[in-house]
């Protein structure tokens, strides 16, 4: 579990409330992480994460880690992660490596366990601008953590393939036999050129089902349906079933 001192917490809320207060013009922080979610194979003792810098002013980062809690914080971080370093700064143009390191109890050992990175970042004001009214774009993104126990059965690379889909009346029922979590990309009915999107097409968890509502017009008859799934590389699988 991740924790900031008071006097950390203090200084960023000043910081972010001084920030909303300014009017015009804007500045944006431009902190990335390599790779677009983490991979924790259970077996290793760290994993390593790359930070890179692309902007000319240096940045403040701060990460945390959450068990699917959107609204966390740094205070209420519940994942049984640990980050080092927690808070650091980073120089233009430069890169900086974290340590992530699993510090729970054992988890399910069949099936993928997910959990949240968190990482805020404040940029720099240039002395240059420090008489100019200037907004700073306090940024903080979520990526997965997805724990990963050493022997599960099956490719996450190739889940997809295991994916099945059935109608029932306006309802695609989407299973997923697999251990590993389907990241799911995209949905869409095709008929002729058209592709026509399903909403509410999102991850489905390890073992499980999800129901998918589609128009009534496409509750008899033949039926295609492309699907894409985001594999370990970050690149989007697809693959089109007919019912």
């Amino acid at each position: 579990m991740i924790r900031t001192t008071q006097s950390w917490t203090i200084f960023l809320l000043s910081l972010i409330t001084f920030a909303l207060l300014l009017t015009s013009n804007m500045a944006s922080a431009s902190v990335t992480m390599l790779g677009n979610r983490v991979i924790y194979p259970a077996e290793s003792k760290e994993k390593t994460l790359q930070f890179n810098n692309d902007d000319d002013t240096p940045a403040l980062v701060q990460l945390w880690l959450d068990n699917n809690d959107k609204e966390s914080s740094p205070e209420t971080a519940n994942a049984p992660f640990l980050a080092s370093p927690q808070i650091f700064r980073m120089n233009p143009h430069s890169g900086q490596m974290v340590r992530l390191v699993f510090t729970g109890n054992a988890l399910a050992a069949d099936r993928e366990s997910i959990f949240y990175l968190n990482f805020l970042q404040v940029p720099a004001v240039k002395q240059s601008d420090n008489n100019k009214n200037k907004l700073m774009l306090v940024v903080t993104n979520r990526l997965k953590v997805l724990y990963r126990p050493e022997g599960l059965a099956g490719d996450a690379n190739h889940l997809i393939e295991q994916m099945t889909i059935k109608r029932e009346g306006k309802t695609l029922l989407v299973n997923n036999p697999t251990p590993y979590f389907a990241n799911v990309s995209h949905a869409a009915i095709v008929t002729g050129s058209k592709r026509i999107n399903i909403p509410k097409a999102d991850m489905i968890p390890p073992f499980s089902q999800a129901n998918w509502q589609i128009n009534s017009g496409f509750s008899a008859g033949a039926l295609k349906i492309s699907l894409g799934v985001i594999n370990d590389y970050g690149v989007e699988v697809s693959r089109v079933l007919t019912l």
